[in-house]
């Protein structure tokens, strides 16, 4: 008697492709919805770990303008070689004018400052 072929196994599933590196990617979702607000970046540094640690001491030390607002963290591949990056971000606000009347306060006080659109 012959033998019926045994069947042959389902192929693998193909491991999903790697999505190509974003501009942009929020590391984390804020406390506050901050989609369709305005923010302000405070700084640029090359590691989650130091944008933390950075907004703890800063949000520590300028309680009275930083106090009520949320640290947002925007990853950043600058491409070319640059390497990654991760922006501070704080907000939400309301205007585009409260935000760049923050700004001001904390460039008095020697804070870089920039107003980052919704």
């Amino acid at each position: 008697m012959a033998q019926e072929p045994k069947p042959e196994p389902a192929p693998a599933p193909k491991p999903a492709a790697k999505p190509a590196p974003s501009a942009t990617v929020a590391i984390r979702t804020p406390a506050k919805d901050m989609s369709g607000s305005y923010r302000i970046q405070i700084s640029s540094l090359r590691s989650e770990k130091a944008v933390r640690d950075g907004w703890a001491r800063l949000s520590k030390r300028h309680s009275d303008l930083l106090g009520d607002l949320s640290l947002n963290i925007e990853r950043k591949d600058l491409g070319g070689g640059k390497g990654t990056y991760y922006r501070m971000q704080a907000g939400p606000l309301a205007s585009r004018s409260a935000a760049n009347s923050l700004c001001t306060r904390l460039k008095q006080r020697k804070l870089g400052c920039i107003v980052v659109r919704p």
